[in-house]
């Protein structure tokens, strides 16, 4: 067993009280005695590994699944093509797909050894009534959850091939950030087929934009090695200033 696999079980331990993601998580901005409560319904020891399911499609809704460490990317199943919609990183919850039918309509498949929580229905919503303020933070939670979700795939949906990698790179820097962590030097935890699967492109286009965007100075990569060396020109293609200024020129 590695150092990562380790420290993974050893978060298993952490309560809501201690856990390091507790502010991007549901009991933040919580007293003690609330976070207590909930402490006392949530499942905090789950370990996975690559290529383990943390749920599966079809599988009966049990409550709303919160990572703590590793990744884990979201599946769906239509015409016996699978697509990944999502990659999920500590302090990201997902299973929202299973409550409206009490089934779950995707599949949740750990990229890499992984720790997580499950806040249990219909216990977190008994918690909910009795305790107002956890009910507002819990739909506040959902909320941020669905809204990032939806901007994400509004940014992606009419780009070129370029820009899409490049918000997709952008994006993840930006999640690192937030977990304290380095914006401009981190590992991808998924393959590059699953890069390609997830932004609707061509395995051989991934290759030939990462080697362009090496090649320009903007990035360098080793295996999955992702070091940013100009994030401000990254963030041009991302945000298509470059096309504006064609459009300008032009």
């Amino acid at each position: 067993m590695n150092l990562d696999q380790h420290n993974t079980i050893d978060k298993l331990k952490t309560t809501c009280l201690s856990c390091s993601l507790r502010e991007f998580c549901l009991p933040y901005g919580l007293d003690t005695a609330v976070i207590n409560k909930l402490d006392q319904i949530v499942n905090h020891s789950n370990l996975i590994h690559a290529g383990d399911l943390m749920f599966a499609a079809g599988d009966q809704f049990r409550g709303l699944y919160i990572l703590r460490a590793g990744s884990v990317k979201l599946l769906t199943y239509y015409n016996d093509k699978q697509d990944i919609i999502g990659f999920y990183l500590p302090g990201d919850i997902t299973g929202i797909d299973g409550f409206e039918h009490h089934r779950h309509r995707c599949s949740a498949v750990a990229l890499e050894t992984s720790s997580y929580c499950v806040l249990p229905f219909p216990e977190i919503g008994e918690l909910c009534q009795k305790i107002p303020e956890l009910n507002y933070r819990l739909l506040k939670v959902i909320s941020r959850e669905m809204t990032s979700d939806n901007s994400l795939i509004l940014k992606l949906s009419k780009n070129n091939a370029e820009e899409k990698i490049a918000i997709f790179l952008v994006t993840l820097s930006g999640r690192y950030k937030r977990l304290g962590y380095s914006p401009y030097e981190f590992k991808l935890p998924m393959a590059r087929h699953e890069i390609s699967n997830y932004l609707n492109l061509t395995n051989e286009t991934i290759c030939r934009v990462f080697t362009k965007f090496q090649r320009s100075g903007l990035l360098d990569t080793t295996n999955r090695k992702i070091s940013i060396l100009d994030h401000t020109r990254l963030m041009d293609i991302a945000m298509n200033r470059d096309r504006d200024e064609d459009r300008k020129i032009s």
